[in-house]
């Protein structure tokens, strides 16, 4: 009995050292994560420039929409509207969750609270942000 035991366990090792021979020569290059290594091109590391004693930095974060923003404010309509959530999302061409949370970080248009639960836009406050993001050169967004 203890031998037949000793036996099936040599041979369950000697399965197990087979299976890991096969599969070390199937994938002969990769790393022990099982992706293929990457190329030297595809590197996303940012070179810092000659000479500079500080690392590359990611340039300022900018919204997409601050392309769009003379062409949205320049729109048709009446200055004393109110707009609901969702108006303002499709007028800015973002999402309504977008203008919500613009509005919880104090970063989107202003808006008036009717009730607790109803917020309004006044197209002209909407107008007035969107040209307060009108810019003509890139170091004047910084400011």
């Amino acid at each position: 009995m203890a031998q037949a035991r000793k036996k099936s366990a040599q041979v369950a090792l000697a399965l197990k050292a087979a299976r890991l021979k096969a599969r070390s020569k199937a994938k002969p290059n990769r790393p022990a994560n099982g992706r293929p290594p990457r190329p030297e091109s595809a590197a996303t590391s940012a070179t810092p420039i000659a000479g500079s004693p500080h690392r590359a930095r990611a340039p300022p974060h900018r919204h997409h929409l601050d392309k769009r923003a003379e062409e949205i404010a320049s729109q048709i309509g009446d200055d004393d509207d109110l707009l609901d959530t969702r108006q303002v999302a499709d007028l800015l061409g973002m999402s309504t969750q977008w203008v919500e949370i613009a509005r919880h970080k104090g970063i989107g248009p202003p808006y008036v609270r009717i009730t607790p639960r109803c917020v309004r836009y006044r197209r002209s406050d909407v107008k007035a942000w969107l040209n307060e993001r009108c810019h003509r050169w890139t170091g004047e967004y910084a400011r």
